[in-house]
């Protein structure tokens, strides 16, 4: 079985000079490590991402396996390694804790069922600067699509001595949200026909989220007739065909077949009518 493998590591080429130009650590600005002198003072290793209160990452959600290098820790040096440095990482449930008491809305912990890490200790090669964590996710489907979920690591220790940790950069907090195959940015052209001041052609730009593996959230507000808050929900079913129900109102298909989903050109395909009136929605959404 083919495993895609996903990447929650959104810079794996960090400059040297922004990677040590961030680092505040009392003992950096003693010159106790970080770049390396002339009398080979120790270099440092941190998560470049630790600035950030925390890093989101996508995963799809189907019930195949998907692979993630979770997390990132780079070596503090202006050159590559001179040998492999092993690093090792604990999960530090408080960094989820923490956040979620200066934040809204929360995050979810992560359920230690819903994931597998091969190993907390993650290596940084001979002649890199670079090591990455990976995890595995089994079945994301055990997981609400509509929470995100919380996992925080700690660099523990480091293996070769001559290697000191970055106390500033020591800490990192993902959260892991969920999407469908389906879910994305789509060009919608509709012609609505039927109103009595609304009718014409509405071309726009949206997001459309998932609800769960087969289902996706999109808004009804067509020409501004319905609120924000209208939803469309539209299902894609086995065969393509698509079931539309709507928190606003009550959608007719009109002519069977005639809503469905192309997968060669990722269009969704929409002939329906809403409520009691001949009001008349015929359209695409293209993802771009």
């Amino acid at each position: 079985m083919h495993i895609k493998k996903i990447s929650a590591v959104l810079l794996l080429a960090i400059s040297v000079a922004a990677t040590t130009g961030c680092l505040k650590d009392k003992d950096f600005e003693r010159g106790r490590f970080g770049f390396k002198d002339v009398q080979q003072s120790a270099v440092g290793v941190g998560f470049p991402q630790a600035s950030n209160t925390v890093n989101v990452t996508g995963i799809e959600l189907r019930s195949a396996s998907q692979d993630l290098e979770i997390a990132l820790v780079n070596l503090l040096s202006d050159e590559p390694a001179e040998k492999d440095v092993h690093v090792t990482l604990q999960l530090n449930p408080g960094l989820v804790t923490a956040y979620n008491t200066n934040n809204n809305p929360d995050l979810e912990m992560l359920p230690q069922n819903s994931y597998t890490l091969p190993s907390l200790t993650l290596t940084i090669p001979k002649g890199e600067r670079t090591g990455t964590l990976a995890m595995t996710i089994p079945n994301s489907t055990v997981l609400n699509p509509s929470r995100r979920y919380g996992i925080g690591f700690t660099i523990a220790s480091v293996q070769e001595g001559d290697v000191v940790i970055a106390e500033n950069m020591k800490h990192v907090l993902f959260a892991i949200t969920l999407r469908n195959a389906y879910e994305g940015q789509y060009e919608i052209a509709v012609d609505l026909t039927g109103h009595p001041s609304a009718s014409g052609h509405y071309e726009e730009t949206r997001t459309l989220t998932t609800v769960d593996a087969n289902t996706l959230d999109a808004p009804l507000a067509v020409a501004l007739i319905f609120a924000s808050t209208s939803r469309l929900e539209i299902r894609i079913n086995p065969d393509n065909s698509l079931s539309l129900s709507s928190n606003a109102t009550t959608i007719n298909p009109l002519t069977p077949g005639t809503n469905y989903y192309d997968p060669a050109t990722r269009t969704f395909h929409f002939d329906y009518t809403w409520g009691a009136g001949p009001r008349h929605i015929v359209g695409t959404a293209t993802r771009l």
